[in-house]
């Protein structure tokens, strides 16, 4: 099978931060991780990432 899917990236987003939050038993260990990865994402869908092509090495 060849074919691609396409995901909504907020809900993996919330998928993949709920992962890591609950992993966590500390309130505050999970208020600042939240917090952490908030910044991460509001950072990262910021800065300007090259485009990747086929064949490109």
């Amino acid at each position: 099978m060849t074919e691609l899917a396409v995901a909504d990236k907020a809900s993996e987003w919330r998928r993949l931060k709920s992962l890591v939050l609950d992993s966590v038993s500390s309130p505050i260990t999970r208020r600042v991780y939240n917090l952490g990865l908030d910044e991460f994402i509001a950072w990262y869908t910021l800065e300007p990432r090259a485009a990747v092509h086929e064949g490109d090495s």
